[in-house]
């Protein structure tokens, strides 16, 4: 919810084109809510999961693309 409420449609576009990423929305609170600033750090995620036991680190994958719906 931050997101939407804080940032820009336009700001984000420029943002994840600049990392190279195309978006495609239906609305400008979608384009939002993809904000590089509404994930939590990945690595941090991992780190806590596999400290806690909750898994094992196994292989680093990067996303080619994401459909939302």
């Amino acid at each position: 919810r931050h997101a939407t409420r804080k940032l820009k449609a336009d700001q984000v576009r420029k943002t994840l084109s600049d990392f190279g990423v195309s978006i495609r929305a239906a609305s400008w609170k979608g384009i939002c809510e993809e904000a590089p600033e509404a994930y939590k750090d990945i690595e941090e995620v991992v780190a806590v999961s596999v400290n806690a036991g909750l898994g094992t680190l196994v292989a680093r994958m990067r996303p080619m693309g994401v459909l939302k719906g």
